[in-house]
């Protein structure tokens, strides 16, 4: 009954302010605001039928403020955004346009207030009502604001996906900000249409050009310059699931079909085609040539051809979220948020995400997706404990300017953000900095003129597939069609964080235990981290070069014979380093149970404690 009450009031105090208030330029997203401002070169246009049941030519042509060289870019099958002619405000063209007869209502679109990307909106409105609340009850609410359910995620309850009624013309914006507030809803926000983009820019015998992974001076980079995952191999090959969300996948040689679980396509679906597991098929258009780089960097089995993984024995779930019609990613909100969602249905432990927004501001359904999978402590559970969310850091910083350029989803607590340095370790220019930065790693040049410049060696589409259509004899890898040579950018350097999570994760699941272990994971991250830039964390390089060797040297302490488990044969082989002469069979490191950076009776005192007296495991360590 408080809540009703509760619910009633603020309906009545939204009311009041719906009806003083023509417009609100911001939005929520968790307890922050972020204000935005109306763009006058785009508008959104609703229309009375699905495209294409009218000429759009003849609507170009007869509507003088819309720019007819600039393609026009479906958002649903009834909407559609449009730039505008010089001259032609928002408002100016929304007075013109709306007595179109075809036209039903017209839309603004937003610019971040950061400035360096927008959004659209159409009628739509996203809801996370509390997943106790009744559906009668979500329904009156809705109700009370002149908005209908069109449809609701399998993936999570009491998510819901509200349109307008048709006796509204306003912009949703102020709609999701009025139900964020009500005490009955966890979050709410006008549905948005932004652009992300993939960040890459545009004993096995490719190995040995693998540098990231094992770096002794091939083609001029500095010796050690890497992600030491030659030594993590002696530790762990990896034996967990990674969702990878990008542009697709196929049959390879290098991704035996046993590890690949399985791959959905999230990219084309919008609401009319059903529920996004309605479309299993996530193959990649024929030009498509980034979810293959990224799987090969990750996964890519150690079976004496092509290039070598970073964690080969891990399992891939593939998730496509590039459409079709042009191979960039999807644009609804919504639909991004659902492939999160479906990846942690699906059971990954690690989710690998080589995109971003162009601008730091956050998209809602995308940053509540995140924060309800890295989150296990929900009030009302989830299907399994959180999930480690890696994004790359952003290919954009020598193109903007700011002290804290990390794009989005990459600036956010709960995810890991990736940036790029050379095989010198030299930040690259395009690589995104600042405080949100977590680790880099080396990977190749962004692309120049759209020419791709990295130098990664990775998978590729078989066959002139892929990379190899867009240059031809240039993306393949010194002729094998099946790889490219081309990779780069922060894309490659989030696939490369991935993987060593996925070691890490392998060797201790654990790590995923509690209510917020991405807090857990960064530490581990950025503690073993190789220091470079400023002393300490710094906003070019982050707490500096990610490496796997050490990452997993951080959380093995204590399993002195590397079987994988902590029992009297670590004590006995302890006992023989210490008395005997005897040797750590991996590295005498992980004797190093108390952190002192030396092997001596204190460890031997910590283990014992530990094995028979109920005392503490021994710590993650980055005592080096």
């Amino acid at each position: 009954m408080r809540t009703t009450c509760a619910t009633l009031c603020t309906l009545m105090l939204i009311g009041f302010t719906a009806s003083t208030t023509s417009a609100q330029d911001f939005y929520y997203c968790g307890d922050s605001i972020y204000t935005v401002t109306v763009s006058n070169s785009k508008i959104t246009v609703q229309f009375h039928s699905p495209l294409p049941s009218f000429d759009m030519g003849t609507f170009l042509a007869s509507n003088g403020c819309l720019n007819d060289s600039v393609p026009p870019v479906e958002l649903e099958q009834d909407c559609v955004s449009f730039s505008l002619a010089g001259g032609c405000s928002y408002a100016t063209a929304a007075a013109a346009i709306t007595s179109d007869p075809d036209v039903r209502r017209v839309f603004p679109v937003y610019v971040f207030q950061s400035g360096n990307a927008d959004f659209a909106v159409t009628d739509l409105v996203s809801v996370q009502f509390n997943e106790s609340l009744p559906l009668s009850a979500c329904e009156n609410i809705l109700s009370s604001f002149g908005l209908h359910r069109i449809d609701s995620s399998q993936f999570r309850h009491n998510y819901w996906w509200c349109a307008l009624d048709d006796t509204i013309s306003d912009s949703p914006l102020p709609y999701g900000n009025w139900l964020h507030v009500l005490p009955d809803v966890e979050w709410a926000s006008a549905t948005m249409y932004a652009q992300a983009e993939f960040q890459s820019e545009l004993s096995d015998p490719y190995f040995q050009f693998q540098y990231y992974l094992k770096n002794v001076g091939q083609s001029g980079g500095a010796v050690d310059a890497d992600i030491d995952a030659d030594l993590a191999w002696d530790v762990t090959k990896g034996g967990v699931q990674v969702a990878i969300l990008d542009d697709g996948w196929s049959a390879h040689p290098d991704l035996p079909s046993p590890r690949v679980l399985g791959v959905w396509n999230v990219g084309d679906w919008n609401p009319d085609d059903g529920p996004p597991m309605g479309n299993p098929d996530a193959s990649p258009d024929s030009t498509a040539n980034h979810g293959m780089a990224c799987a090969g960097i990750i996964s890519a089995a150690h079976n004496g051809i092509g290039v070598a993984g970073i964690c080969p024995e891990c399992d891939i779930v593939g998730i496509r979220i590039s459409r079709s019609t042009d191979n960039r990613i999807n644009r609804i909100s919504r639909a991004l948020a659902n492939a999160i969602y479906l990846a942690y249905a699906l059971g990954a432990d690690v989710l690998s995400n080589s995109w971003s927004y162009g601008d730091t501001d956050p998209i809602t359904d995308v940053s509540e997706a995140i924060k309800y999978v890295t989150s296990p402590c929900q009030p009302f559970g989830g299907w399994h404990g959180g999930v480690a969310v890696i994004f790359s850091a952003g290919n954009y910083a020598d193109k903007a300017i700011g002290p804290d350029l990390v794009a989005f989803p990459a600036n956010m607590k709960e995810t890991i953000s990736a940036g790029a340095i050379d095989k010198n370790n030299i930040r690259w220019a395009y690589s995104c900095y600042g405080d949100n930065l977590d680790v880099v790693t080396p990977t190749g040049q962004d692309a120049i003129a759209g020419i791709p410049s990295g130098d990664v060696w990775t998978d590729d589409q078989t066959g002139d597939l892929g990379w190899n259509p867009l240059i031809t004899g240039a993306g393949d890898a010194s002729g094998d069609v099946d790889y490219t040579s081309n990779m780069g950018g922060t894309s490659a350097s989030c696939a490369m964080v991935a993987g060593i999570t996925a070691l890490l994760l392998s060797r201790r699941p654990d790590l995923l235990d509690g209510c917020a272990p991405y807090e857990t994971l960064r530490d581990v991250l950025t503690g073993s981290a190789v220091d470079l830039g400023d002393p300490g964390k710094d906003p070019l390089y982050g707490a500096g070069r990610a490496n796997a060797y050490r990452a997993l040297l951080a959380v093995i302490r204590g399993d002195v014979n590397n079987d994988g488990v902590l029992d009297a044969l670590d004590l006995n082989q302890l006992i023989d380093m210490l008395f005997f002469g005897g040797s750590a069979t991996l590295d005498p490191r992980t004797a190093d149970i108390d952190c002192s950076g030396f092997n001596d009776a204190l460890d031997l005192n910590d283990l014992i404690d530990c094995l028979f007296f109920d005392g503490p495991a021994p710590r993650i360590c980055f005592e080096y």
